[in-house]
């Protein structure tokens, strides 16, 4: 299984430069644009974990290495459950990348206001103690979701390949979303849920993320179990 896991790490290291700078980048609009620190790391951690998702899908089927996979010892399972191992571990990885990137832009950012700029630079994008309490949350958070987020992509990808995949999982996305949306405006759930959250003391808080991380778990874990299956059956 580790060998599995390295083997995707490896096939995209050429591209980890250029993943780098496309998450510095990214983070450094959602910074200075929404001046929210948060906005900066959740974009980064998830800008890394989707890129990698559709980078190894596009290796996948790059000179026929999918089906020379298949030649060596090793299972269609193993295979199913190396790829999953491998993203959520970016996805870890990226949420650590994506507090550091934030903070050395925000300390950028303390440096460059010394100097006498053309343009003032947001006192909410400058380093403070707060920072921490905030950007912390929004990297779980994010890891979060791109977790959910390859666990819809997954199955597709591993069962179509990228060429049709890409095709169906934007139309998946679309049609979640807007279920999502048609239950919240057919329910009060959103304001009991905000009343409910402001009254959560901070133990109830940590409790609650505890009982997010693992339903997150559990749905990846399934969408792994019914991906073991899809890619059982598919013509390679």
């Amino acid at each position: 299984m580790k060998a599995l896991i390295f083997s995707d790490l490896i096939t995209v290291k050429n591209a980890a430069l250029s993943l780098a700078l496309i998450m510095l980048l990214v983070g450094s609009c959602c910074l200075f644009g929404t001046e929210a620190p948060s906005a900066s790391v959740a974009a980064m951690t998830v800008t890394l974990a989707m890129m990698y998702l559709l980078s190894t899908a596009a290796y996948d089927e790059m000179n026929g290495w999918e089906r020379f996979r298949m030649t060596l010892p090793m299972t269609r399972t193993q295979v199913v459950c190396g790829r999953y191992l491998s993203v959520a571990l970016v996805a870890l990885v990226g949420m650590a990348l994506g507090i550091a990137g934030t903070f050395a832009l925000m300390a950028l950012s303390g440096w460059a206001a010394g100097f006498d700029l053309p343009f003032d630079i947001p006192a909410s994008v400058l380093p403070s103690t707060a920072s921490l309490s905030t950007i912390i949350p929004a990297a779980l958070a994010a890891a979060g979701c791109a977790l959910l987020t390859a666990a819809v992509g997954l199955p597709l990808l591993l069962r179509f390949g990228l060429t049709t995949g890409t095709r169906i999982v934007p139309v998946a996305f679309i049609m979640l979303i807007a279920a999502g949306m048609i239950a919240l405006n057919c329910t009060p759930a959103v304001e009991v849920l905000e009343a409910w959250y402001d009254q959560l003391a901070g133990s109830s808080v940590a409790l609650l993320g505890l009982v997010c991380a693992a339903v997150v778990a559990a749905i990846y874990c399934a969408s792994a179990a019914l991906s073991v299956r899809l890619y059982a059956n598919r013509e390679l």
